[in-house]
């Protein structure tokens, strides 16, 4: 069996206050976010990514003991991005699980600068093969053609897949725009 994922990113929202005044507006239902910014006297980005399900994501973000914390103190470098799912109108508690493993476990391969990500618990693999497609929105909702280099919208590749039976992960990095079919 594969399991297909199309996740739509929003951002990046310099605060969480921002993150909740755009989603009132949109009324877009997230499960899946990425932090980067720099805590405290570090030179050096954090990446996070994390998954909220019951909760909403402004409020998954506002508990007291969320790794937000560390990154709120040096304002000036947090940046918010919120995932949806572009092909699946009620994920289950398990596609949003195996979506942020995916992503975890990638995001462990990126060295940007020598970056720490966060959260490092998904270790197990998948049992069933995986695509997951990402695609960027900036915050009017139109497709986001550049970002900076140390943004995950440009270090999460376009494309990540993975093969159960040979546990391999395949990525791309950037799909090519080529223009409109004729």
């Amino acid at each position: 069996m594969v399991n297909v994922y199309y996740l739509q990113w929003f951002g990046p929202f310099p605060s969480v206050d921002e993150l909740k005044k755009w989603r009132q507006e949109e009324n877009e239902e997230c499960y899946l976010y990425l932090l980067q910014g720099k805590k405290k006297w570090h030179q050096k980005y954090t990446y996070y990514c994390g998954q909220t399900f019951k909760q909403n994501v402004e409020d998954r973000l506002s508990n007291s003991n969320h790794h937000i914390r560390e990154l709120q103190e040096r304002s000036d470098s947090l940046r918010i991005w919120v995932g949806s799912f572009g092909n699946i109108k009620n994920p289950t508690k398990d596609d949003v699980n195996l979506c942020e493993k995916m992503l975890t476990s990638e995001m462990m391969q990126i060295e940007v600068d020598d970056a720490y990500t966060a959260n490092k618990t998904n270790l197990k693999s998948p049992n069933d093969d995986v695509i997951i497609v990402n695609e960027w929105f900036d915050l009017e909702m139109s497709h986001r053609e550049r970002t900076s280099k140390i943004s995950p919208a440009n270090r999460v590749p376009d494309v990540i897949s993975y093969w159960s039976k040979t546990k391999e992960v395949f990525v791309a990095k950037h799909l090519k725009k080529l223009g409109p079919m004729k």
